[in-house]
C-alpha cells in the first residue's frame, strides 16, 4: 500500500513538473506572439498613414489590380479607359510611395 502510494506521489511530481516546463514555454510563446502582433500593428499603421497621402483614384486602381486581381479591361472600363501601361505605372507609383 505504501508503495503504490510513493509510486503515484513520484508521478504526480514528475507531471507537475513537466507541466511548470510547457507552462513557462507557453508564456514564452505568448510574450513572442504579442510583441509580433505589436510589430504587425505598427507597420499597418505606418502602412495606411502612406496610403493615405495616395489619391483616391490611384489607390483604387492599386487595390483593384494588386488585391482583387481584377484584369487590366476591367479597370480600364471602370477608369475612363485607361491603357495597360498606364495603369501598370500607376500600380508602380503606388508601390514606390508605399515602400519608401
Amino acid at each position: 500500500m505504501l508503495q503504490k502510494l510513493r509510486e503515484e506521489l513520484v508521478f504526480l511530481e514528475s507531471e507537475l513538473d513537466l507541466l511548470k516546463n510547457k507552462k513557462s514555454e507557453i508564456e514564452q510563446d505568448i510574450s513572442f506572439k504579442e510583441e509580433n502582433l505589436e510589430n504587425l500593428k505598427s507597420k499597418i499603421e505606418e502602412l495606411h498613414k502612406r496610403l493615405d497621402k495616395i489619391n483616391a483614384r490611384d489607390k483604387a486602381i492599386y487595390v483593384e489590380k494588386v488585391l482583387l486581381g481584377w484584369s487590366n479591361n476591367k479597370i480600364s472600363a471602370r477608369h475612363y479607359a485607361l491603357t495597360r501601361q498606364q495603369i501598370s505605372r500607376i500600380v508602380n507609383n503606388v508601390e514606390k510611395r508605399i515602400r519608401m
